[in-house]
């Protein structure tokens, strides 16, 4: 850098001069410490540049690395999955295979049943069992009318025993209170008075008895007397009859008749003495007679008490007739054997419409069906498509023999209803088993089959750790790789077997609301 002194002609010249230089050399000095500058800048970078290099080539060889563990992962994965499916449709041809032989047997069954439903076996053996039903029937009500009687007897047999027991209850009080005055008696302190009185009583009944016996012996000496007594009044009133006849005659003769007449007078006197004295007598021995007819008659009386009594107390307790249940039992067993045969005429009848085998199919088939959704669920995670015309195929036909079925039930139907026409048949049993056949389960299986798994699976698979070391991995040739597996067919397919189960159940509970009307 150079010093300008400026002169007084150049002064300002100078100065501007000088100005432009000194910026000149400036510039010149910037643009050096630039040019040091900018070399140290490319040196930096190029240092920055080699490590970047560096990395990105430790990054390239990460990223084959894990692409190629993916890609083996990916081809593991479906080559495992593939095998699984091909071993699930191999079980599910099977499983449709085993299903269309036991719908095969089912309509075999069925046609079998309609078949024995309209045959003249059944309606022979239906006849038997309404006259079984009948002859039933009749031995009840021999039964209840023979049970009725024999309530009635024993209500009689009740209502004496318990008439006969109230009696007894009574007499058994009056005993007692007997029993209480005999005690009484002997624990009174007058006993020997009782007994003194009691034996000065036996001594005048004594004397009173021998007063009978003389009186009786008196009055078998006084009855002729009397007798003779009777026949002098009989004598005597027609000897008055007499006189007052010849009354008129006999006045005419009193002067002379006088010592007849006091002779007479007398007589009469005697006859009147003697009757009063025979009347008194006589009295006296009618209130005698009286006095013995009244002691005689409390005799009789305190005899019929104390026999009374006598019954009463040895009077055995009674006993509990045995009512002859030996027809009742009778008509008992008969009805019992009746109702044996009446029910082995039933199984025999329907041994042949027995529902068992087709119930225990019926699980079987939940349970396979079970299998089907769990192969199902594990062949929609498979990664490509496959041929299932065979499944296909096997649900057509499966679908087929359900239509079958369902004409033979319906044909099947027809004859009962025309059997019912002709005579209602007792299909109790059949309805039964019919009813027994339970296919909720199997479409509870078949609307279970989950397609969600390969949604699942895709959305389990963890990439964070890739993701997190490189990002914006370009995964489009995987993810174009892993395509849903087309199960539309499948699907229609196994929502026509629904719907014809479906049917098939309409259709059996309309056979069996009509053969309950």
């Amino acid at each position: 850098m150079t010093n300008c002194k400026p002169t007084s002609r150049y002064s300002k010249n100078a100065e501007k001069i000088c100005r432009i230089e000194e910026a000149s050399n400036s510039i010149l000095k910037s643009q050096g410490e630039l040019n040091e500058s900018t070399k140290v800048v490319e040196e930096y970078q190029n240092a920055q540049l080699t490590s970047l290099g560096t990395e990105m080539a430790l990054v390239q060889e990460k990223f084959i690395v894990l692409s190629k563990s993916l890609s083996d992962q990916v081809e593991s994965i479906k080559s495992q999955m593939m095998a699984e499916t091909t071993a699930s449709l191999a079980e599910i041809n099977l499983h449709l295979n085993n299903i269309s032989k036991t719908l095969e047997e089912q309509s075999t069954k069925l046609v079998e049943i309609k078949d024995v439903a309209s045959s003249p076996e059944v309606l022979a053996r239906i006849d038997a069992t309404n006259e079984l039903n009948t002859t039933q029937v009749a031995a009840l009500s021999e039964l209840k009318a023979l049970t009725e009687k024999s309530f009635n007897e024993f209500s009689n047999v009740h209502s004496n025993s318990s008439a006969i027991s109230s009696t007894l209850d009574s007499s058994i009080s009056q005993i007692d209170d007997i029993k209480s005055l005999l005690t009484d008696i002997n624990n009174s302190k007058t006993n020997q008075e009782i007994l003194a009185e009691t034996k000065a009583s036996n001594e005048s009944l004594v004397i009173v008895t021998n007063t009978l016996s003389e009186l009786k012996s008196g009055q078998s000496e006084i009855l002729p007397s009397i007798s003779t007594s009777k026949d002098a009044l009989k004598s005597l009133s027609r000897d008055l009859e007499d006189i007052k006849q010849t009354e008129s005659s006999l006045t005419e003769n009193i002067k002379t008749a006088s010592l007849n007449t006091s002779a007479q007078s007398q007589v009469i006197e005697e006859v009147k003495s003697f009757l009063t004295n025979n009347v008194a007598t006589i009295a006296g021995i009618a209130t005698l007679e009286q006095s013995v007819e009244t002691l005689k008659s409390s005799t009789d009386n305190m005899n019929a008490l104390l026999d009374d009594i006598k019954s009463t107390v040895s009077r055995p307790q009674p006993i509990a007739e045995k009512v002859d249940l030996s027809k009742l039992e009778s008509s008992v067993e008969t009805i019992t054997t009746e109702i044996s045969h009446i029910k082995a005429t039933n199984e025999s009848l329907l041994e042949e419409t027995h529902l068992a085998p087709v119930l225990s199919k019926l699980d079987a088939h939940s349970t396979q069906l079970t299998e089907i959704k769990s192969t199902v669920s594990a062949s929609v995670q498979s990664t490509d498509k496959f041929d299932l015309s065979s499944i296909e195929s096997s649900v057509k036909d499966l679908s087929s023999m359900l239509q079958s079925q369902i004409s033979s039930l319906g044909d099947l139907k027809k004859s009962v209803t025309a059997l019912e026409n002709t005579q209602k048949t007792d299909i109790s049993g059949l309805e039964s088993s019919i009813q027994k056949i339970d296919i909720s389960g199997l479409e509870s299986l078949i609307q279970k089959i989950d397609i969600s798994g390969l949604e699942s699976l895709i959305q389990k698979i963890d990439i964070s750790g890739l993701e997190s070391s490189i990002q914006k991995i370009d995964i489009s040739r995987l993810e174009s790789s892993i395509q849903k597996i087309d199960i539309s067919s499948l699907e229609s397919s196994i929502q026509k077997v629904i719907q014809t189960l479906e049917s098939q159940k309409e259709a059996l509970a309309n056979s069996n609301t009509h053969t309950d009307s």
